[in-house]
């Protein structure tokens, strides 16, 4: 090489290193500003939520660049873990399940707004229905013994759910619209495993729980379902009939979750995590799971058509609780 050669390559050279950094070659920016960052679960490790959300954070963590770690903040019908999403720094530090049954909390008077302490990245990620069971050891076959056992034991029969105002709480309570006469002691837990697994012990008459946590106990004989919550019967139970077909027409109840952050967390942020969710729902064994479950996949809806379905269901939920009636206390 000459020395005019070799001249203008170190000119050329020395030209590149000045050129903005938008027109250089750079790596990838970091699609999430943090190296770690925790998915708040309001439930206990091992229940279904939690299950759920582990499955979720394992695809997250590679889409967003970061290491999710999975915090767990059970108790209150899962009032702790979503105060603790409110409270924690809108940074991308934090991301959070939160459920059908926050909205019952608000509408029961706890200090929580739901409307305006957290975005909605996905207001409904799936639902669940529940199962009504009694241990296998237990005289009940059907719904209709159970709640003739009930009334003819005023206040002595026990039933365990995830919580006071949980949406498991709430099975049972619209049962109690129904049938007036059903006089029974409602043991809340921290999460609906905690409850199945005192029934599995025995130390509950029955428990109105999620599909995921029941199911299993069914399937190992140790428990017996009655009657499922939902319009149409579970496909992991389709030998158990659903409340309606038990003798109560138009019964349903069921449950939905999705992922949120904290208010006033940056657009850039919402967005981000909205389209990782995006890749996520699109794989075919997440899918799979889910549906082995007993629950149901809901698409990726838009921040409008939550914002539209979540103000009318907090209106109902207002109108549902002081129907029957329900505190925190």
């Amino acid at each position: 090489m000459n020395v005019v050669s070799r001249r203008r390559l170190l000119t050329g050279a020395a030209g590149l290193a000045l050129l903005p950094g938008a027109m250089r070659a750079q790596p990838p920016a970091r699609p999430w500003p943090r190296d770690t960052l925790r998915l708040m679960v309001p439930g206990p490790a091992g229940g279904p939520i939690d299950i759920l959300c582990r499955q979720i954070a394992d695809r997250l963590g590679p889409l967003l660049g970061a290491k999710v770690i999975v915090d767990n903040r059970a108790g209150a019908a899962g009032l702790i873990g979503a105060k603790a999403l409110a409270g924690a720094p809108p940074d991308g530090s934090m991301i959070g399940y939160l459920h059908a049954g926050h909205l019952t909390l608000q509408a029961m008077g706890a200090k929580i707004d739901m409307a305006n302490e957290f975005i909605p990245v996905v207001g409904r990620y799936s639902a669940s229905h529940f199962v009504i069971a009694v241990n296998s050891a237990s005289p009940h076959r059907t719904l209709a013994e159970l709640i003739r056992a009930i009334q003819a034991n005023p206040g002595k029969l026990t039933f365990g759910t995830g919580g006071q105002g949980s949406p498991g709480h709430l099975v049972m309570e619209k049962l109690r619209e129904r049938v007036p006469t059903l006089d029974m002691v409602h043991v809340p837990y921290k999460g609906a495993i905690e409850a199945v697994n005192s029934l599995v012990g025995k130390d509950l008459d029955f428990v109105s729980g999620l599909m995921a946590a029941v199911a299993p106990q069914v399937a190992s004989g140790r428990l017996r379902a009655l009657a499922v919550s939902g319009e149409l019967r579970s496909t992991l139970l389709p030998q158990v009939p659903t409340v309606a077909e038990s003798g109560y027409p138009g019964f349903s109840h069921s449950s939905w979750g999705g992922y949120y952050l904290p208010a006033k967390t940056p657009a850039l942020l919402v967005d981000t995590l909205r389209a990782a969710l995006r890749q996520v729902e699109a794989q075919p064994d997440l899918l799979a799971f889910i549906a082995s479950t007993g629950s149901e996949f809901q698409p990726t809806e838009t921040p409008e058509a939550f914002a539209a379905y979540f103000k009318q269901a907090l209106a109902s939920e207002a109108v549902l609780v002081k129907k029957l009636g329900l505190s925190l206390q």
